[in-house]
């Protein structure tokens, strides 16, 4: 059971979740955050969580990690890990090609993060999340940045 905040610090919570999920088709994964729920929830499921929960309300999280760690889901518009990790693995698998960096940039792009905002969340230069964009897009076979964030929502979607 996996309990994902949706802002650690350093990574995506988003392209936490989607990175398991795409390798482990068994553990129950809960999103969580203390923001709206609204703006995370199609996010976490289609990065393959199976509910996700408001970070105030302590019997609400008991109650829906319960949930989730016996197979349920928690929400409407969640799968079951199976058929999340069915559905991640079918995808074509960018995720196989691009570092986990390089995910975590291009994840940031697409949510419309600036370079700096990028930096600081990550915790790198601004040059060295240029980088990583740059290697991403010609991983991608992109002409540009923003060519690259619609091929990365596209293998995402």
């Amino acid at each position: 059971m996996l309990l994902a905040d949706m802002s650690m610090e350093g990574v995506s919570g988003i392209s936490v979740c989607r990175r398991i999920r795409t390798r482990i088709g068994k553990v129950g994964i809960l999103a969580m955050t203390a923001y709206s729920i609204d703006k995370y929830a199609e996010k976490a499921s289609m990065a393959g969580a199976q509910g996700i929960v408001g970070k105030s309300d302590e019997r609400q999280i008991v109650a829906a990690i319960r949930t989730v760690a016996s197979g349920g889901t928690w929400g409407e518009g969640f799968e079951t890990a199976l058929t999340a990790h069915v559905r991640l693995k079918n995808q074509t698998s960018v995720n196989a090609v691009l570092t986990d960096r390089e995910f975590e940039v291009m994840d940031s792009f697409a949510a419309g993060m600036s370079i700096q905002a990028i930096a600081e969340t990550l915790n790198i230069t601004p040059e060295t999340v240029k980088k990583h964009g740059q290697r991403a897009m010609h991983k991608l076979g992109a002409n540009s940045r923003w060519q690259a964030v619609a091929m990365w929502l596209n293998s995402q979607a």
